[in-house]
């Protein structure tokens, strides 16, 4: 129309003969009334939508971003978006958007809305009135005439900002702008300010649960950390309710009385039936008592526990009164004190113990003087407890110390710690006696103090220098025995060896027979004598010379072990294998080695069978940086499985086939465990016998 008004027409066009036949119905009315009821159809479901939304939304931000959504698919908006307040930076910032291209999000953030570009644009009014701000023509309207450009590039004609609110103030804004103009009127308004005050109410319900949630997270943490700390402190607590006559244990209280924090439901007979029958009385007393003059109460008992276990406790109980001064609960805590209780006996035995004590025990300070002692401290020293306590200090009984060394000697224990010492003590009619104290550092009730345990050792000290003398003594007579033992062996070895030598001599003279058997029992016994002769210096040897490790030629010894027993080779002969393996030297004391190998190679020749032709005794050594290994074996007559565990017993005798005193092989064991080895014996009776033996390699370091 020329008033720039619009109108809806209908046009029906016909062909007829004289030409066309329009007719034209005016329908603006109709138009208006579908499209009134289009837009209510619109909102009616963009606000149910938002209001499911706001049921289901588990969150703030997943509502928000719904909300946007809606805005798009049901309000048929061209773009929807929500921001948030920063108070502190007094900026908005976008939080969640529908449609706004991915190019142009960064100009909703950091909006100033008190610059003087936005105070006075829909958005800085919405946030400071409260109330809702639209423009329905961006591009005529005059009040945004700097958003114009804004508005026309991002393509749409229309705004509204609805302000979003939280416990009544302004947290954020609500934006819906349109490609149409005028769009924005009393009712579509309306709308959508319910839409934004439910959003609202959905914030506070959001805060309210998100309060209740860190509420019950407070209290649920409360009840944890008073559960910890009724375990740590063994401490249970319990309520008793007069009108339900239940008591109700808390986890604590069940696990002090043995029970499942299941069981926590209990009455007062069975609670009863836990007491002690030695404390039963009095405890069902005190309650009765209790119960007449409603007063709290508190008493130690002992409790048996369902398994059997026996626990002291502490129970302590308050009332609870309605307005009219009635009981209605108890209150109470039961502490499992056991532990302390048995604490507390110890420490009376250690009390005992220490006061009667026949060690002389002194507690020490720091300026000399006595913090405490035991009984035996002061009779000891012949005073009186007083005497000791209120008059005397260390200096008066330890002569060795004095006013100017004693602040070195505290320092010197201080760094040590502990130490001991043999002194003297003085006892107060002046004599001394010998004393060996321990000292030790110790802190109590943030004192330093110095515990010193006394021993008189005066009876020791005696006992000791008697068996210094006495050892003296020993030595000196173990001495001449040895020269004894050495000066008889050799002069009895004289004559037998002039004895030997006439035999051999006389052997070479034309004999008969019966001179011949009487020169040969000459013979066997003088070599018997000198043989038990060697065997007593050998003993005498390995028991008391110290031990010498030197460089040792095992093959010149074995060889020398063979020469030494020719006597017992005579009209026998043998075949004699000697191996010996290892390039590194052998050491060790070579007097006990020529014991072992010589009484080692003599018995294996001594019991070797006489009456065969393939007769042997196998030595084999090998040698190494740790030890020297020696195997001696022979198939001589061997011993019986019964005599092996007692061969090496002294003056032990398997057989008397062979002459004997019975202790070289005493001697063998005792010669090689004083070089720190180990022999061992294999033997078949009639077979043969091995000797095993295995000696340290006693290397010198220096070596």
């Amino acid at each position: 129309y020329p008033d720039k008004s619009t109108a809806w027409f209908e046009l029906s066009i016909q062909p007829v003969p004289e030409g066309v036949f329009i007719l034209t119905l005016d329908i603006t009315q109709r138009k208006k009334a579908e499209e009134k009821t289009s837009k209510a159809n619109r909102l009616y479901a963009f606000i149910s939508q938002v209001n499911q939304s706001i049921v289901h939304a588990k969150d703030r931000q997943a509502l928000f971003d719904r909300v946007c959504e809606i805005a798009i698919d049901f309000g048929k908006f061209k773009y929807a978006w929500i921001g948030l307040i920063d108070n502190n930076s007094e900026t908005v910032n976008l939080v969640a958007e529908t449609g706004i291209p991915v190019e142009y999000q960064s100009s909703y953030c950091n909006l100033s809305f008190k610059s003087p570009l936005l105070i006075s644009s829909p958005l800085g009014k919405a946030i400071t009135t409260g109330k809702c701000a639209y423009i329905n023509d961006m591009l005529t309207d005059a009040t945004v005439s700097n958003f114009k450009e804004f508005a026309e590039k991002r393509g749409y004609r229309s705004t509204i900002i609805l302000p979003i609110k939280q416990s009544g103030n302004v947290v954020g804004v609500f934006c819906c702008n349109s490609q149409f103009v005028n769009i924005f009127d009393k009712e579509e308004i309306a709308l959508l300010n319910e839409a934004a005050d439910n959003i609202s109410f959905a914030l506070d319900v959001f805060e309210k649960e998100e309060a209740k949630q860190q509420y019950e997270k407070k209290l649920e943490d409360s009840e944890l950390r008073l559960k910890e700390a009724q375990e740590v402190a063994n401490i249970g607590s319990w309520e008793y309710n007069y009108e339900m006559n239940i008591i109700i244990w808390s986890e604590e209280n069940c696990r002090i009385y043995g029970l499942l924090p299941d069981q926590n439901i209990q009455s007062i007979e069975s609670f009863l039936s836990f007491i002690h029958p030695d404390d039963a009385v009095f405890v069902r007393t005190r309650l009765e008592q209790s119960h007449i003059s409603l007063k709290d109460h508190s008493f130690y008992c002992r409790i048996i526990r369902k398994d059997g276990g026996i626990r002291h406790v502490y129970i302590k109980s308050r009332f609870k009164f309605d307005k009219e001064g009635k009981p209605i609960a108890i209150y109470g805590i039961t502490y499992d004190v056991t532990e302390k209780r048995n604490a507390e006996e110890r420490l009376e035995v250690v009390d005992v113990a220490f006061k009667y004590a026949d060690t002389s025990i002194f507690i020490i300070k720091k300026d000399a003087s006595f913090y405490d002692f035991n009984d035996a401290a002061y009779t000891r020293l012949g005073y009186t407890k007083d005497e000791l306590m209120d008059n005397m200090t260390v200096l008066d009984i330890d002569p060795s110390i004095n006013a100017d060394t004693w602040p070195k000697h505290w320092q010197e224990l201080r760094e040590q710690r502990s130490t001991s010492l043999l002194s003297k003590h003085r006892r107060k009619d002046g004599t001394l006696l010998d004393v060996q104290t321990n000292l030790r550092m110790i802190e109590y009730k943030g004192l330093e103090l110095n515990c010193a345990l006394v021993t008189d050792v005066t009876e020791k000290k005696k006992t000791e220098e008697e068996l210094l003398l006495n050892n003296a003594v020993l030595k000196k007579t173990n001495a001449e025995l040895d020269r004894f033992i050495y000066s008889i062996s050799h002069e009895l070895r004289m004559p037998l060896t002039s004895i030997m030598g006439l035999q051999t001599l006389i052997k070479k003279e034309h004999l008969d027979n019966r001179d011949k058997g009487i020169l040969e029992l000459i013979k066997k016994s003088a070599f018997g004598m000198d043989e038990v002769l060697r065997e007593i210096l050998d003993y005498s040897r390995n028991t008391r010379i110290e031990s010498k490790a030197t460089s040792i030629d095992l093959t010149t010894l074995i060889n020398g072990a063979f020469e030494n027993s020719n006597f017992y080779q005579e009209g026998f002969s043998f075949d004699k294998r000697i191996t010996l393996r290892g390039t590194v030297p052998f050491y060790a004391d070579l007097v006990r080695i020529k014991i072992v190998v010589n009484n080692l190679v003599s018995n294996a020749i001594k019991y070797s069978k006489k009456d065969i032709v393939d007769a042997f005794i196998k030595i084999n050594v090998v040698v190494d940086e740790a030890k020297m290994t020696m195997e001696i074996s022979d198939n001589g007559i061997g011993i019986k499985e019964e005599y092996l565990p007692h061969i090496f017993k002294m003056f032990y005798r398997a057989t008397t086939a062979v002459t004997g005193s019975g202790l070289g092989l005493y001697i063998v064991k005792e010669s090689v465990e004083k070089l720190g080895g180990n022999i061992t014996v294999e033997s078949k009776f009639g077979e043969g016998t091995k000797f095993l033996l295995e000696i340290p390699n006693a290397k010198p370091i220096n070596v």
